[in-house]
């Protein structure tokens, strides 16, 4: 049988997420996001540019089949948003919570993913820091999200 598309729903649900992500960026939003990683989350705490972003799922559930040949799953995902500041700056709580803003205008801004899910919600925000080398700390926000999307019952790709 031929797919409509060679991606899976939920990898196309995940690209989009993830290009959400990527399209953070002045003067829309506060931050100039330089990476984003999907799967790779301890990719964020091993250097680089920040602020940084990694989507990691957590879990992916069939919920219910549904009358119109479809199939709807309920994906849990972590969004992780790191940014490597001085550790005498007393405005890091201020900077990562406002990527942490950024992280959900950007979820609040295209509810749908490109029509690739039914939605996307926010369910819980973390703020946390860790000590890296030096004087620099690892400022975090941790953003807990539930996707949920449909799966045709005779084509995993629509």
């Amino acid at each position: 049988m031929a797919y409509a598309n060679t991606t899976s729903k939920r990898d196309q649900v995940l690209a989009q997420l993830h290009a959400n992500m990527v399209a953070i960026a002045t003067p829309t939003y506060a931050n100039n996001v330089k990476r984003v990683f999907t799967y790779d989350a301890q990719r964020l705490v091993l250097g680089g540019e920040s602020p940084a972003i990694a989507i990691v799922p957590v879990t992916d559930t069939r919920v219910r089949a549904l009358a119109c040949s479809s199939d709807e799953y309920r994906m849990l995902v972590q969004i992780v948003g790191v940014l490597r500041v001085d550790s005498s700056a007393s405005a890091w709580k201020s900077k990562i919570q406002l990527l942490a803003g950024d992280i959900q205008q950007a979820i609040a801004n295209d509810r749908q993913l490109t029509s690739k899910a039914v939605y996307i919600e926010v369910d819980e925000v973390d703020i946390s820091d860790a000590p890296v080398s030096g004087n620099r700390v690892l400022a975090v926000c941790a953003i807990a999200a539930t996707i949920v999307y449909r799966v045709g019952v005779l084509d995993v790709t629509t």
